[in-house]
């Protein structure tokens, strides 16, 4: 679902709020629990699901990137959109 909003943003030049709001909505059907994060072990799933040649160490590295506190969870804010763009950026 990720991957389908940031690839729509890419092509049709889409709202950026509007391409925000999708990847919200997202975010929250893989909050489960509703606790407003997601675990990077569930982000790793996610990025694994996108692309499965990535590699064990990339996939530490972009969770790195995303998790730069390194509490293991995930809110979604303003930083994770912008880190998300850099994620899918490498993937695509």
């Amino acid at each position: 679902m990720y991957i389908e909003s940031y690839t729509r943003f890419l092509e049709d030049d889409a709202d950026a709020e509007a391409v925000q709001a999708e990847l919200r909505e997202a975010f929250r059907l893989y909050d489960k629990e509703g606790n407003g994060y997601i675990t990077t072990e569930v982000f790793r799933d996610i990025l694994h699901e996108l692309d499965d040649n990535l590699t064990p160490e990339e996939l530490d590295m972009m969770i790195d990137e995303i998790d730069a506190d390194g509490s293991g969870t995930l809110d979604f804010d303003g930083n994770i959109y912008e880190k998300l763009n850099i994620i899918f950026s490498l993937i695509l």
